[in-house]
This record gives C-alpha cells, sequence and structure tokens, in this order.
C-alpha cells in the first residue's frame, strides 16, 4: 500500500469537526497502534530554524496561548524551514528540536493547513482552534495526535463544501 494511500485513509478516518457534538462512537478507543506504522512510512522532514526579535509572537498564537491562561513572555516564536511557525513554551517537555523532527512527520498535504502550532509546558492533550494546534503534556511528541489535530484543519480548510467529517459511513 503507498504512503499516500495510507495518510489519505487516516485523514479520512480521524477528520472531525472541532465545533460539533460527537455522536458516533469511535472506532477504535486506543490508537497506540498506528504509530510504528507512521513511523516508519512518515519520512522526517528536513528543517532549519530561526528565532524572531524577543516580543513578537503571531496573532493566533497569542491567541491560544492566552486562552490557556499562559504568559506570552514565557514563549519564544521559531520560524522552521519547512513553513510552519511553533510556539514554543520555555518549559516544553519536548525538546524543541524534537518537536520539530516529529511535527515534520505529519504530511505537508496536511500540514500545509495548520497556521500555527503551540507547545505547552504541562496538563495533557491537544486541540485545534481555527487552525492554530496546542499539544501539551503527554500529547506532546506523539505523532499519532500531530496528525489527527492536523487533520482537523485539513477537514476545515481543505474541504470546505464538503467536510470529510460529515460523511455518514
Amino acid at each position: 500500500m503507498r504512503v499516500s494511500s495510507i495518510v489519505s485513509a487516516i485523514v479520512a478516518l480521524f477528520a472531525a469537526s472541532g465545533t460539533s457534538q460527537l455522536t458516533k462512537p469511535p472506532l477504535q478507543q486506543n490508537l497506540d497502534n498506528l504509530k510504528q506504522g507512521f513511523l516508519d512510512n512518515l519520512p522526517a522532514q528536513g528543517a532549519s530554524r530561526s528565532g524572531f526579535q524577543a516580543g513578537f509572537i503571531p496573532a493566533g498564537c497569542k491567541t491560544i496561548i492566552q486562552r490557556e491562561g499562559y504568559n506570552p513572555v514565557d514563549f519564544q516564536v521559531i520560524n522552521v524551514k519547512y513553513n510552519d511557525n511553533i510556539c514554543y513554551h520555555k518549559n516544553s517537555p519536548v525538546k524543541l528540536d524534537d518537536f520539530i523532527r516529529v511535527f515534520g512527520r505529519v504530511p505537508v498535504c496536511t500540514r500545509q493547513f495548520v497556521r500555527h502550532a503551540v507547545t505547552g509546558p504541562n496538563g495533557g492533550g491537544a486541540y485545534n482552534l481555527g487552525g492554530d494546534l496546542l499539544f501539551y503534556g503527554g500529547s506532546m511528541g506523539n505523532l499519532n495526535v500531530y496528525i489527527h489535530e492536523a487533520a482537523h484543519s485539513l477537514d476545515a480548510r481543505a474541504y470546505r463544501d464538503s467536510k470529510l467529517s460529515s460523511s455518514q459511513k
């Protein structure tokens, strides 16, 4: 099976609207069985990074950071070569280079619909708010979670007229 077929099937499986109530039970309670397949078939992307001046923060990052009750001063904004912006909290449990390496495995055809990736220092979980993704605690470093949250952006932005998550199948 080709990687693109695998990715398409996974995106179709996990894409769900972040603003709608879920009415169907999950197909699988635990997605850990997918992790090795993702790692084996989604190559790491080369990335270089550069920082912005202290005090600069994109509005989308600032909104999600403040929504979570964090201080924007505790974040640095990094421009990553694969055209993604990451807002990285100084106390994030995953090293910046590790976050860049693993997040870079999300297929570019999906990642292109993510506006910003934000890391948080504690807790556990992730969500997508208008194309800005927040990862914190145990979700950090988990490619399954990165793909799942990026799929929400793919669903909302790439399939505006016929969302994948509206399927009755």
